[in-house]
């Protein structure tokens, strides 16, 4: 399993989605994170299901709403902030080095278990290590 980030504030100070993104190395993630709330704060609205070229250096990505019933799992400071959800969020999701997304035909096997896809509900979700996280445990 890899790492995530996400943002908490740009709903509430913005009204625009939060923003995470997963299985990135390192900083890498955070620094994503960053440099597309700077862009957010200077009116760049993100819509679902586009294509970016300003986010990470060399490939596109993709925009893509998450539906509620993960935010437990993942966003617990984003809940406890806004002390409910949902808060609206969506998922910054990249490609494999030949530019194909985890739900397109011939994506790298390798890094299908890198980042969740997060716009399904829990119940359609693949089962892999990021549907078995379970929010309500100990």
């Amino acid at each position: 399993m890899h790492g995530w980030s996400y943002s908490v504030g740009l709903w509430h100070t913005l009204r625009r989605p939060e923003v995470c993104v997963f299985g990135l190395p390192g900083n890498v993630g955070p620094q994503v994170l960053s440099g597309l709330a700077n862009r957010i704060r200077q009116g760049v609205v993100l819509h679902e299901g586009e294509r970016r070229s300003d986010v990470i250096v060399g490939f596109d990505v993709t925009i893509r709403p998450v539906t509620p019933d993960w935010y437990l799992a993942f966003f617990g400071a984003g809940v406890d902030f806004y002390q409910r959800p949902p808060m609206p969020m969506v998922q910054v999701c990249w490609p494999d080095k030949q530019g194909r997304f985890a739900w397109e035909a011939d994506f790298d096997p390798n890094f299908r278990s890198h980042q969740p896809m997060l716009w399904l509900t829990r119940d359609k979700h693949p089962s892999d290590p990021w549907a078995k996280i379970d929010p309500y445990r100990d």
